[in-house]
């Protein structure tokens, strides 16, 4: 196997074909993180972007997408709920050889799909992105979760109808393209999460604003909003491929709170689906309860490493081996929580 690794910028049009043209082909990375455009958007921002072009006899047989440190340890994005090897299901590849020849010492790992054989040796930890399955309508989803005993749809039916007796009917606009709107929605989520610098002006926001310019059959990003009277309630920002729309960045108007307009906004959504060709609406890895109550499908996910024996990663396993084995004995956890607190009473 032959890895030519590129800056994502210098993606050709011929490669970006080739890339969809796979993906599609392979049911396995059919969401939208799996689309060249959002590699695109993302290698557009961020400058240590890159991909590896896997090829054989043939030719170009898929893409690895990945980012690198200045020691060349390669990381995942806190903003790609999905990571893997763009390749139909019967390729075959080494991962190790594959994080070698991408000039790596280590690749860790946290949204991996754990379809793919060859990291599977690799997988630390499985964990779940939960799914609304819609792909037999919405009706049929809601009839699914009446019987299984959630009462989340029922309560959020009360809310809809007090929100709009109280504030004003409801009005929902499954896409706007308007960047005034994602810079509203970017504020209520740094403001729900108290982080100081604003994501709007991050590298961050560039690579959502991007994305909100690509609209196409096969990606695009999609920017709902729920009004109530004349005051936005909500908003959501996410990407749809063909199939999948992955819910993605949610916020709302705080003085609303009481209404939980995101959950209104969702369900919205979800109602709206099937007039996009959409069967499934991915709520991305989380414990929320709201996730688990509207749930009706998971997809598994992998965290890992794969990593090459080095002088220079020894130190890395050895730290996270002694983690593992601490975690696994209580006592030895509850003695290094203790130590933890003293140094930083001592700092």
């Amino acid at each position: 196997m032959r890895v030519d690794v590129i800056p994502g910028r210098d993606l050709s049009p011929e490669h970006v074909e080739l890339w969809s043209a796979i993906q599609q082909s392979n049911s396995d990375l059919g969401s939208p993180f799996f689309c060249p455009e959002f590699t695109l958007a993302l290698a557009a921002m961020r400058k240590n972007f890159r991909v590896g072009i896997l090829q054989d006899k043939s030719g170009v047989m898929g893409f690895f997408p990945f980012e690198a440190d200045d020691s060349s340890i390669g990381k995942p994005l806190g903003i790609c709920d999905y990571q893997g090897v763009i390749a139909p299901q019967d390729a075959e590849w080494n991962a190790k050889e594959l994080v070698r020849k991408c000039g790596l010492k280590a690749w860790d790992f946290d949204h991996l799909i754990v379809t793919q054989e060859p990291f599977q040796a690799f997988h630390r930890a499985i964990t779940e992105s939960p799914l609304m399955d819609l792909s037999q309508g919405y009706e049929a989803y809601i009839a699914r979760r009446r019987v299984e005993g959630t009462e989340q749809i029922k309560k959020c039916g009360n809310l809809m109808r007090k929100l709009e007796r109280e504030v004003g009917p409801l009005r929902y606009i499954p896409h706007l393209q308007e960047t005034s709107m994602l810079n509203q929605l970017l504020l209520w989520a740094d403001a729900r999460w108290g982080r100081t610098a604003s994501t709007e002006s991050s590298w961050v926001g560039g690579v959502l604003e991007r994305i909100l310019s690509t609209q196409s059959p096969r990606f695009c990003g999609m920017l709902s909003v729920l009004y109530a009277g004349d005051e936005a309630v909500a908003a959501h920002f996410g990407m749809r491929s063909q199939k999948v729309w992955h819910y993605w960045w949610p916020a709302y108007n705080p003085d609303f709170a009481r209404y939980s307009p995101g959950i209104i906004l969702l369900l919205r959504m979800a109602q709206t689906a099937g007039s996009l060709g959409v069967a499934t609406i991915d709520l991305g890895k989380g414990g929320q309860p709201y996730k688990q109550r509207l749930k009706s499908a998971s997809a598994p996910l992998a965290e890992g490493t794969v990593e090459l024996l080095s002088l220079s990663t020894l130190p890395r396993k050895i730290s996270r081996n002694s983690r593992n084995f601490i975690r696994k004995k209580p006592m030895l956890l509850n003695c290094a929580r203790a130590v933890a607190r003293l140094w930083r009473k001592r700092l």
